[in-house]
């Protein structure tokens, strides 16, 4: 029940329109990034390209709290560095909190 509701929420957000929109380069994409001295494999959910720029996406599930906010907001700014690094085009990120009867956006140049 909780899916249903969390896919009626997407179904009709802005967030998921504009990425329908876009050109997908690259989903589930791996990579290999330096995290506190060590290498370790992550993955960008969605990686998409609007025009000129570039766009990572990192999905997530509920609502963040503050601590969880500052980790996310990392992780995706260090995606969008190494992926500015390989393509040498601008990339910017989108935060996406999907919750059961709402959503939260939060966009990063």
């Amino acid at each position: 029940a909780l899916v249903r509701k969390r896919l009626a929420t997407v179904a009709k957000s802005k967030t998921f329109l504009r990425i329908a929109r876009a050109e997908t380069l690259g989903r589930e994409l791996p990579m290999i990034i330096q995290q506190n001295g060590a290498a370790v494999e992550r993955r960008i959910d969605r990686f998409l390209r609007e025009g000129d720029n570039d766009l990572v996406v990192d999905y997530k599930s509920g609502q963040p709290s503050e601590r969880r906010l500052t980790a996310d907001r990392e992780q995706v700014s260090r995606y969008c560095a190494a992926m500015s690094a390989i393509t040498g085009r601008p990339c910017q990120g989108l935060l996406w909190y999907i919750d059961v009867d709402d959503e939260r956006v939060i966009e990063l140049s």
